[in-house]
């Protein structure tokens, strides 16, 4: 049996419909308004928006977790560098930022 899944932009939200009964798959979503990431249980039907703006212009992402691979692994190793990097340099500045405060 093959399960035909179709995405509609329908008035500004991301709605899906699958012609299976009982269903309700797991998507994952980037918001095209925020950036933010987000994964949702989607019924049939259901409206998607995202959680942090309540937007609903978004892209759905390929799911890659059955995947394995040589570039899967180097993507993930990279996005969880740049991710890190963020996080250190922010954590830097507020660290120099509560020492111009107190120091000063």
């Amino acid at each position: 049996m093959r399960s035909s899944l179709r995405d509609a932009e329908v008035a500004g939200s991301h709605r899906v419909t699958t012609e299976l009964p009982g269903i309700v798959p797991i998507y994952e979503y980037e918001c095209r308004d925020c950036g933010r990431q987000f994964e949702k249980l989607v019924r049939s039907g259901e409206a998607v928006a995202c959680p942090a703006c309540n937007g609903g212009h978004l892209e759905q992402l390929l799911s890659l977790f059955a995947v394995n691979s040589e570039s899967t692994r180097q993507r993930s190793l990279t996005q969880a560098r740049r991710k890190n990097t963020k996080v250190q340099r922010d954590k830097e500045m507020s660290e120099w930022e509560d020492y111009q405060n107190h120091h000063h």
